[in-house]
């Protein structure tokens, strides 16, 4: 009981003590981070939609992948903290269902409709679970590859509600570590063997838990510099390692270290600025962002034989992914977290 107090005080999901909110401006930190989620959102569409010929976009930029980035602080950021505040595995794993599945699913049958002829039926089975990578199936849609990364955040964090929950409070720095040598581990493999191995998982890990402790120092009051200096450590020569090849994305080691420095510094920002304003309609962008992220692709695919890349497209897609994400925000996604927080009021009582 002790150990789940102290956590609480120590992290909240949406709430902390009002010192540290006068410190910090959690409730406008927060607005920020919908905004950001929205910006984030809008990168990957840019990405997907703009060319990406010149040796710029080769050797220095991705706005795409940098939105993944910030993607992944936010993600730990919100997520750990939140998990470790419950302190209970089964309550952790019934929010983050309602939270991600439901619109998944319509994502994914949108996809079946578009696309059911391009996978075998055990792909589309598989698809449902959302960790169809870790099960040796092909992604419905390409985008799903960082659900996945969600799906072993989610693993890791149940594991640690179960047999470790102070490594959600207070031995961060063992994880960082930890995930560090994973990933220059696993760089060193995918070089030696020419392999496309996947070593997005453990920077995309790496980059959650980083966000987490970020957090954590700083409703603190303490520096962030420590866990920065680990990841820049683990990072660059991870990325300079791993995609010093390239395999089927053109991977040249300087762009993934431009956009995984980038990405955290985008994270810093928001962490140190939370009066940052970026607007109301941005923010609305934010509670779009999911939805815009999941169902984009399906809309290239549907009306890229009448444009090529570039501004007209990027436009269209956009407009449209508004048009579908922002109806299913209020008819699936809010609904649905709703749900899930009724089910474990009647669970508590």
């Amino acid at each position: 009981m002790f150990k789940k107090q102290k956590t609480a005080v120590l992290f909240g999901e949406l709430k902390v003590t009002n010192d540290i909110q006068k410190k910090n401006g959690t409730s406008q930190r927060f607005a920020l981070i919908e905004a950001v989620r929205g910006l984030a959102a809008f990168l990957v569409v840019f990405s997907h939609t703009m060319p990406k010929d010149g040796w710029f976009y080769d050797a220095v930029f991705d706005p795409g992948k940098i939105g993944v980035v910030v993607f992944f602080f936010l993600s730990g950021f919100l997520v750990i903290p939140s998990a470790a505040s419950d302190g209970s595995a089964k309550r952790f794993l019934i929010k983050r269902l309602f939270r991600l599945y439901p619109l998944y699913w319509v994502s994914l049958l949108f996809a079946f409709v578009v696309w059911r002829s391009e996978l075998e039926l055990a792909d589309w089975i598989a698809n449902i679970t959302m960790a169809q990578q870790f099960l040796g199936f092909e992604n419905a849609i390409d985008v799903y590859w960082t659900l996945t990364i969600e799906v072993a955040l989610y693993s890791i964090i149940t594991a640690c509600l179960l047999f470790r929950p102070a490594l959600l409070t207070d031995h961060f720095r063992t994880v960082l570590w930890a995930l560090g040598a994973v990933c220059i581990l696993m760089a060193i493999a995918r070089w030696g063997l020419q392999a496309k191995l996947p070593v997005a998982l453990p920077l995309g890990l790496l980059c959650m838990f980083s966000g987490a402790q970020m957090r954590f120092l700083s409703n603190q009051g303490k520096s962030i510099l420590p866990p920065i200096k680990t990841y820049l450590i683990v990072a660059i020569p991870t990325c300079w390692i791993a995609y010093s090849f390239s395999i089927s994305f053109g991977e040249t080691s300087s762009r993934y270290i431009v956009t995984y420095i980038v990405g955290m510094l985008i994270f810093v920002v928001i962490l140190k600025r939370p009066q940052l304003d970026l607007g109301k309609h941005v923010r609305a962008l934010g509670d779009w962002s999911y939805g815009i992220y999941l169902f984009h692709m399906i809309i290239i695919y549907l009306i890229s034989p009448w444009f090529e890349k570039g501004v007209i497209l990027f436009i269209l897609v956009m407009l449209l992914s508004i048009l579908i994400s922002a109806p299913l925000f209020h008819l699936v996604e809010r609904p649905a977290v709703k749900i899930g927080h009724r089910l474990l009021g009647a669970r508590s009582r």
